[in-house]
């Protein structure tokens, strides 16, 4: 049986979490993805690649083969986070809702 102790977790054990690579893996390419779209890079590829399509079914194949083809590349969090920008700026522009094209992307 485990016991659960209540009381004070000393400052090591506190923090220990944010030192696992996962973590900083995904800080790091939030405030990368962030970088990107407030620069407008994204806006430039989401013209060329994730084009505003009315065909939902060609619109996620689309998506979600660039996402494939990035994550091939690099990491699966850091290619989702470049392009979830572009899809939702996509999604809007065809007056769709952006849940509809993210979940797909997440599995490319």
């Amino acid at each position: 049986m485990v016991s659960v102790m209540a009381g004070v977790i000393d400052p090591e054990q506190a923090f220990n979490g944010f030192s696992h690579p996962a973590v900083i893996t995904v800080a790091a390419v939030l405030v990368i993805s962030s970088g990107l779209a407030v620069s407008g890079v994204i806006d430039r590829i989401a013209h060329i690649v994730v084009p505003p399509l009315k065909n939902l079914f060609f619109q996620i194949s689309i998506m979600s083969s660039f996402s494939a083809l990035l994550s091939a590349m690099m990491n699966n969090v850091a290619a989702l986070a470049f392009l979830m920008p572009a899809t939702i700026d996509s999604a809007k522009k065809v007056k769709r809702s952006p849940a509809l094209l993210l979940m797909p992307l997440s599995f490319g």
